[in-house]
C-alpha cells in the first residue's frame, strides 16, 4: 500500500567553520554575503511540488486520481501559492490537457478524467508547477512519465527479438516479430507497412506480410551517426477489410547494441588543477539515456597509466587523482567487446579546489580547500565558505591561507543540516564563486508508517489501521494520500519511480533524469550512500544562479495566492487611481465592484467555485460614467514545453507480461460493464456513427442554430483565446481562402481582375454578424478598386478576436443557403465613375454573380459588429479549475457490483488525517473475490 505524508523539517542554525590547529584563521566579513543570501530567499522562496497518483499506468477510460504536496525549501507547507497547474504532455511536447487546482495549506487534490477527452494511446508526461516556480525554470517542475493505453479487444500483441552486428557502414540488425491477438491466435498472412525512423530520418520503409504463424523477419542497417536509442518501428495494417480502425503498433526499439556510450569526467568543485589532489567523478550514458557500467585507465601524454577507475552503479563512479603540471590526459575505456579513448578535462596550471568528504557513519563532513603556490603566496586574500540546504544558510565562515601552506582542512557537523541535498560554495573576497560541491546528508529521520489490516474475508470489506511516528517514536499528525491497487493488474515499481521521499529530498534538487531514484532510499546502506555521492558529483542541480542572489529586480512570475482576478487600469500608459471597476459573470450570475488603488491596480477575491469561467471587466469614472481606459488583467502564461530527454516507455502490447495483459482484459470488461450501467436495456446501435450536434446559443441562423455545414461552438472559441478572428477562420474553416475573379475587358479583350474576395470551397463568402449583413455597411466608395471590398471585409473582421465570438456557422450547401439567397441580395450598388474608362462599371460584380456561401457569426454582445465591446472593457477567461471529486469507495458488496470488482484502483483517499496519536483508519472493499492488493 502506497502512502504519502508531508514531513516537516526544522531549519538549522549558522555554525562556524572549524579550521585545523596549525592554521590561524584570518576572519573576513562574511555577514554581508549571508545577509544577501537570506534576503534573496526571503524575496524568492523555494517552492517544490510532488504529485502522488493512484497507479503507474492508465487506459483511456481511466481517471488519474492525484494529490499534490506543495512545499517550501524547508519541506513545510508553502505559503507562496494558492494555485497549481497540472498538464498532460504527449511525446512530441504538446499539452493535451491543462487545468488549475486550488491549493490550501500546501495541499491540493483532484482528478484528470481521461475518459472525458480524446486521448490517443501513447507515452505522456504528467507535469505540475505553480506560476511562482516558473521563476526557477522548468527544471524544478514535477514530471512523471505515464503510458496511456487504448481499450480495444481487437488490439494486437507483438513479441520482438533482435540480433546486431557491427560493420563498416554501421550496425546490421536482424529483427523478428510475431503478431498475435489477445487470445494468442497468430495474425496470419497480414499485409503490413513497416517504417523505421531514428533521429528524425527514415531508415527503413517496406511492405511485408506475416507468415502462417504471424511472424515476419527483416534486416536493416543503422547508420554510424544514428542514435540507436532513438529508433522507433511503426507497423501499420494495410489490409482492405472495410474497417476504418486499423491496427497501428508503435514500437520503441531498445536493441542490445554494444554501443560507445557518452563518457564524461567531472572534477570535484569544477576544475582539475595541476599538483592538487582531488576527486574525479565520471558518468557513462548509452544511446537510450540509461547508464552503462564501464572500467578504464587514465593515461598521460606518454601513454603511462595515471589512475584506474570502474563504475559502481548505473555507469557512475569516482577516483582520486593528482594531475601533473603540463600534462594532457586521455581515458581508455573498456566497453563490452571494444575499447575506446575519451578526452579528459583540461588541467589548469593555477587555481583553487574544494574537496568534501561525506563519509557514511561519521558525524561531520570533512572539507579541504587547496591552492597552487601562486595563490597561496597571496596570503592576504580572503575566502568564504557558504553551505546551504532547504533554502537556508546552514554554515558560513571566512578564512585565508597562511604563508607557506597551501591547504586548509576543516569539518562541519552534519547535525547542522537537515536531511537532503546540501550545497557548499567557495567564494573569493569579491563574493565571486570559485568552486561548488553538493552532498547528501541523511539523518535516517524519515517517518515510520505501520499498517495493520484486519482478517480479509471474500466479499467483505477490509479494515486498515495506520500509525505514523517520527524517528523518536513520537506520533505525527498530518494529511496522507492512500491508494490501494489490484496486484493482478498493476506492478508496483518502488525502485525506478520516485516516491515523495526520493523526489522531495533528491530528484527535485537535481537536473536531468535520475535512474532508479528509489534505489538510494528503499534500503539505505554504506554502498548506496557512496553511490549517491557519486551521483551528486556528476549531476547538475536545480538552483538559482549566484548572479541572481544580488539581483533585487521584481520576479517575472508572480505568486498566485488564491483564485482571484487582478490587474491594472491605465490611460495613456498611466495607472488610474480611484476608478470603479466592475466584474460581471452570467454563469454563474455574479457582480462585484471595487476601486483601483494608488497604483491603478484592482483585485477581486473570494470568488465562488467556478470551473470554466468568463468574466467581463469594465471601468467607470467617479461619476459612474463609462471610462475609456486600457484594462490589463494578470493572466496566467503557461510554461514553455519542450521534449524531455528521458528513457522511452514501452507500450503495453510489446513483449507483454501477464500483469499488463490482465490489466487490458479487465479494462475491456470494465468498459462493457459501464456501458450496461449507462444503457441498462441494452440499447445499442451497431455500425451507426452518431455525432453530437453543435449548437451556437443566440445564433440568428435562418435555418436554426447549428444547422450548417460547419459549426464552431463556444468551447472552440474559448480554446482559441485571443486569436484574431481572421487567424481563427484560416485555421478552423475548411476551404477558407482568398479568391480572385477575372473577366474579359471589352475594349482590350484581355482578362483582368475584377474582384478579390474571401471564399469557402471556391464559393464567394458573405459575412453576417448577429443576423446583420456586413454588406449593409458598404459604401459606394468602398469598392472603387478590385481589392477594395476584400480590404473592407478584412478591416471589419480584424476588429474581433475569438473571445469576442460565441460561435461561427458556415453555410455553403444548397440545403442551407436557400433561405440566405432569398433573404440577402446584392446590398451595394454599382458606383458610377468607379473606373473612368468604363460606363457602367464593368469591373463591379454583376447582380447575377450572387453569393453562394455564407458565414453567420454570433458575438457575445449579440448586437452585430458595431456593438463590439469598447475600450474600458476586458473579457477574461481564466484557466479552467478542477475541483476535487469523490472516488467511489463501496463499503460492502452491492447487488451486481461487477464494476468495482474490475477496477485496478480499488481505493483512493487523498486526505486521510492522522490524529494526535498519529493514527488513522480506513476500509476498502476489494470485491467478491479475494485478491492481492498493494
Amino acid at each position: 500500500m502506497r502512502t504519502c505524508l508531508t514531513h516537516y523539517v526544522l531549519l538549522l542554525l549558522l555554525m562556524p567553520f572549524t579550521v585545523s590547529a596549525q592554521q590561524k584563521r584570518h576572519q573576513l566579513p562574511v555577514s554581508s554575503l549571508v545577509s544577501s543570501i537570506d534576503s534573496f530567499y526571503g524575496r524568492m522562496p523555494v517552492e517544490k511540488v510532488y504529485v502522488h497518483i493512484d497507479k503507474p499506468y492508465y487506459s483511456n477510460i481511466d481517471t488519474i486520481w492525484l494529490k499534490a504536496y506543495v512545499l517550501n525549501g524547508g519541506l513545510q507547507s508553502s505559503e507562496q501559492s494558492g494555485l497549481l497547474y497540472t498538464e498532460l504532455v504527449n511525446d512530441t511536447g504538446k499539452v493535451v490537457l491543462r487545468q488549475a487546482m486550488p491549493v490550501l495549506l500546501g495541499l491540493s487534490w483532484g482528478q484528470l478524467p481521461l475518459g472525458s477527452f480524446t486521448i490517443p494511446e501513447g507515452a505522456y508526461t504528467l507535469r505540475a508547477y505553480t506560476n511562482w516556480m516558473q521563476n526557477m525554470g522548468e527544471a524544478g517542475f514535477f514530471t512523471r512519465q505515464l503510458y496511456i493505453s487504448k481499450t480495444d479487444e481487437n488490439a494486437w500483441l507483438v513479441k520482438t527479438g533482435s540480433k546486431t552486428t557491427r560493420n563498416n557502414d554501421g550496425i546490421n540488425t536482424e529483427m523478428t516479430m510475431q503478431l498475435t491477438g489477445q487470445d494468442g491466435a497468430p495474425v496470419r498472412l497480414r499485409n503490413l507497412q513497416l517504417k523505421l525512423t531514428g533521429n528524425g530520418s527514415t531508415i527503413l520503409k517496406d511492405k511485408m506480410q506475416t507468415d502462417i504463424d504471424g511472424r515476419l523477419s527483416f534486416n536493416f542497417n543503422i547508420p554510424q551517426k544514428a542514435n540507436a536509442g532513438s529508433l522507433t518501428l511503426v507497423a501499420e495494417d494495410i489490409e482492405k477489410n472495410g474497417s476504418n480502425d486499423k491496427e497501428k503498433l508503435v514500437i520503441p526499439l531498445n536493441l542490445n547494441i554494444a554501443e560507445e556510450p557518452d563518457v564524461q569526467f567531472m572534477p570535484e568543485g569544477g576544475i582539475a588543477v595541476a599538483g592538487l589532489t582531488g576527486k574525479i567523478g565520471f558518468k557513462a550514458i548509452g544511446g537510450d539515456g540509461r547508464g552503462v557500467n564501464i572500467s578504464g585507465v587514465l593515461l598521460d601524454s606518454k601513454g603511462r597509466e595515471a589512475a584506474a577507475f570502474q563504475s559502481s552503479h548505473q555507469g557512475m563512479g569516482s577516483f582520486v587523482f593528482t594531475p601533473a603540471a603540463g600534462e594532457r590526459y586521455t581515458a581508455r575505456v573498456t566497453l563490452p567487446g571494444a575499447t575506446k579513448t575519451y578526452s579528459f578535462p583540461e588541467i589548469k596550471p593555477s587555481g583553487i579546489t574544494l574537496t568534501v568528504n561525506n563519509i557514511p557513519g561519521r558525524d561531520s563532513i570533512l572539507v579541504a580547500v587547496q591552492a597552487t603556490a601562486d595563490i597561496e603566496a597571496k596570503s592576504g586574500n580572503g575566502y568564504s565558505l557558504i553551505a546551504q540546504s532547504g533554502g537556508k544558510v546552514c554554515h558560513a565562515s571566512s578564512f585565508s591561507f597562511k604563508a607557506g601552506s597551501n591547504i586548509i582542512n576543516g569539518r562541519i557537523a552534519k547535525n547542522r543540516f537537515p536531511t537532503g541535498v546540501a550545497r557548499l560554495t567557495l567564494f573569493d573576497a569579491d563574493n565571486r564563486p570559485l568552486a561548488e560541491r553538493i552532498i547528501f546528508i541523511d539523518h535516517r529521520d524519515g517517518l515510520n508508517i505501520k499498517l495493520t489490516t484486519g482478517e480479509p474475508h471474500p466479499g467483505d470489506s477490509v479494515a486498515v489501521s495506520i500509525n505514523v511516528t517520527d524517528k523518536e517514536n513520537r506520533p505525527v499528525q498530518g494529511s496522507l494520500s492512500v491508494a490501494v491497487t489490484d496486484d493482478s493488474q498493476l506492478k508496483a515499481d518502488s525502485t525506478n519511480a520516485a516516491d515523495i521521499t526520493a523526489y522531495m529530498l533528491l530528484q527535485s534538487e537535481l537536473k536531468g533524469n535520475i535512474e532508479q531514484p528509489g534505489y538510494y532510499f528503499n534500503n539505505p546502506t554504506t554502498e548506496t550512500e557512496i553511490n549517491l555521492d557519486n551521483l551528486l558529483l556528476t549531476q547538475g542541480w536545480v538552483a538559482y544562479e549566484w548572479k541572481d542572489i544580488f539581483d533585487i529586480s521584481t520576479p517575472q512570475f508572480r505568486a498566485e495566492k488564491a483564485i482571484e482576478v487582478t490587474g491594472v487600469v491605465k490611460r495613456l500608459n498611466t495607472p488610474q487611481a480611484g476608478l470603479k471597476v466592475s466584474l460581471l459573470s452570467t454563469y454563474p450570475m455574479l457582480m462585484r465592484d471595487t476601486v483601483t488603488d494608488s497604483n491603478g491596480r484592482f483585485r477581486f477575491s473570494d470568488l465562488p467555485r467556478i470551473d470554466t469561467a468568463a468574466f467581463m471587466i469594465h471601468t467607470k469614472d467617479k461619476k459612474g460614467k463609462v471610462f475609456e481606459a486600457a484594462v490589463e488583467v494578470d493572466e496566467f502564461t503557461p510554461a514553455h514545453v519542450k521534449k524531455l530527454s528521458v528513457p522511452r516507455l514501452t507500450p503495453w502490447y510489446v513483449n507483454s507480461d501477464s500483469t499488463l495483459l490482465n490489466y487490458n482484459r479487465q479494462n475491456i470488461t470494465l468498459q462493457k460493464e459501464m456501458e450496461k450501467v449507462k444503457y441498462p436495456d441494452g440499447i445499442k446501435l451497431n455500425e451507426v456513427i452518431i455525432k453530437a450536434k453543435k449548437v451556437v446559443k443566440g445564433s440568428k441562423n435562418l435555418n436554426g442554430p447549428g444547422n450548417a455545414d460547419q459549426v464552431l461552438d463556444e468551447e472552440e472559441m474559448i480554446a482559441a483565446g485571443k486569436m484574431s478572428l481572421y487567424d481563427l477562420l484560416l485555421k478552423k474553416i475548411k476551404g477558407f481562402t482568398i479568391k480572385t475573379l477575372f473577366i474579359e475587358n471589352p475594349k482590350t479583350l484581355k482578362k483582368e481582375v475584377i474582384r478579390t474576395f474571401f471564399a469557402v470551397n471556391d464559393k464567394q463568402l458573405r459575412f453576417i454578424f448577429d443576423g446583420v449583413d456586413l454588406d449593409f455597411y458598404v459604401q459606394p466608395e468602398d469598392i472603387l478598386t478590385e481589392t477594395s471590398y476584400l480590404n473592407f471585409v478584412r478591416r471589419a473582421i480584424d476588429q474581433f478576436t475569438a473571445e469576442d465570438i460565441r460561435g461561427i456557422e458556415i453555410l455553403y450547401g444548397g440545403n442551407y443557403t436557400g433561405k440566405y439567397s432569398n433573404s440577402y441580395g446584392n446590398t451595394f450598388t454599382e458606383p458610377e465613375g468607379a473606373i473612368p474608362h468604363a460606363t457602367p462599371c464593368w469591373r463591379c460584380v454583376p447582380p447575377r454573380y450572387a453569393y453562394s456561401a455564407y458565414i453567420e457569426i454570433t458575438t457575445w454582445s449579440g448586437g452585430s459588429m458595431f456593438s463590439k465591446r469598447k475600450k474600458g472593457a476586458y473579457l477574461y477567461r481564466p484557466m479552467p479549475v478542477s475541483w476535487p471529486k469523490t472516488f467511489y469507495n463501496p463499503k460492502y458488496s452491492a447487488k451486481n457490483n461487477t464494476v468495482n470488482g474490475l477496477r485496478s484502483t480499488i481505493y483512493w483517499e487523498p486526505n486521510l488525517l492522522t490524529d494526535t496519536a498519529g493514527k488513522a483508519n480506513f476500509t476498502f472493499y476489494p470485491g467478491k473475490k479475494q485478491r492481492a492488493c498493494t
